[in-house]
């Protein structure tokens, strides 16, 4: 669901009476909003079961907006499983081979971050991190 998210906050897993919402920040741009939304069913999937943030008995977990990498091990997991949801290994390997890369300009990465709807910086860490 969009929500207007107070500055700094770009999601937030709700958790209550075995009812879960994800919440965005509706004012982000769409790359941003599927990459919050994809992190926040990771937080699901990987941390229901877990110590989240209690506030007003609800639990939750909010998704930074800043880009910089994160230190808790929690939000590496679920940035970690967005990656692999919004930009699968095989598909980006296939895809750099159809664009046939050319590592001297860097306006591949732009290409496939448009193919798959995410930031230049998303598309970035994850060539980096699958070693491509």
């Amino acid at each position: 669901m969009p929500y207007d998210m107070e500055d700094g906050v770009s999601g937030i897993l709700m958790i209550e009476n075995k009812q879960s919402t994800i919440g965005y920040a509706k004012n982000e741009g769409a790359e941003r909003q599927r990459f919050t939304i994809a992190h926040e069913l990771g937080h699901y999937m990987l941390h229901r079961h877990g110590d989240l943030f209690i506030d007003k008995e609800f639990k939750t977990m909010y998704r930074p907006s800043s880009s910089t990498p994160s230190t808790e091990w929690e939000e590496r997991e679920a940035n970690e499983f967005a990656a692999c949801i919004l930009m699968p290994e095989h598909l980006v390997k296939m895809e750099m081979k159809e664009i046939q890369v050319d590592y001297d300009d860097s306006n591949w990465i732009n290409q496939l971050a448009k193919k798959f709807k995410v930031s230049q910086s998303a598309m970035s860490i994850r060539i980096t991190r699958l070693g491509l």
